[in-house]
């Protein structure tokens, strides 16, 4: 779901990596269209040009259909074009059912197979309520203003189901603030 924390787990399995003194890219792919995607991707300042990096693909599900293809052969082959190797770590992730896109053939199966290598489910904070008073406090540390989080507040904040998940709590602890 949206708000779970998809880029915090990709930054923390970069930052206990040995890619870590790598940067990390971030590849919206919302906003990657034919277009731009050769830009983006292999331009000079494109995600795949740095080395030893990890690059994230934020709701992959969105990556264009005529995009596709090139991914795939780039993830398979670990070849840019013009011959250089890739020398990144790939995480993907989104909030759809990509199972259910490659069906509804939104989503091409062999890219899906390639990126689906190693699964990580990230449930929604409603389903691990007991992680409520653990982000909240790692979350008040970030905040301008200090607010307290007295046992009563806890118990308001596990109360509630978090439609809006992790998001959602960071924005009502600053709207408190």
């Amino acid at each position: 779901e949206t708000g779970t924390g998809k880029e915090l787990a990709a930054r923390a399995v970069h930052a206990y990596s040995p890619r870590r003194f790598g940067p990390f890219r971030v590849v919206d792919c919302a906003m990657l269209s034919e277009a731009t995607a050769d830009r983006e991707l292999f331009g000079p300042d494109g995600a795949f040009t740095a080395k030893g990096a990890t690059i994230f693909f934020d709701e992959v599900a969105e990556v264009p259909l005529a995009v596709q293809p090139k991914l795939l052969r780039i993830l398979e082959s670990k070849e840019l074009p013009g011959g250089k190797k890739l020398d990144a770590r790939i995480i993907a992730a989104t909030s759809r059912n990509l199972a259910e896109e490659v069906q509804q053939q939104r989503f091409r199966q062999d890219l899906f197979f390639r990126l689906a290598v190693a699964r990580v489910r990230l449930p929604p904070l409603r389903a691990r309520k007991i992680d409520i008073p653990i982000l909240a406090k790692h979350l008040v540390r970030g905040l301008s203003a200090p607010i307290e989080l007295s046992p009563q507040m806890l118990s308001l904040l596990e109360g509630y189901d978090w439609p809006g998940n992790v998001r959602e709590l960071r924005n009502v602890l600053e709207r408190g603030a």
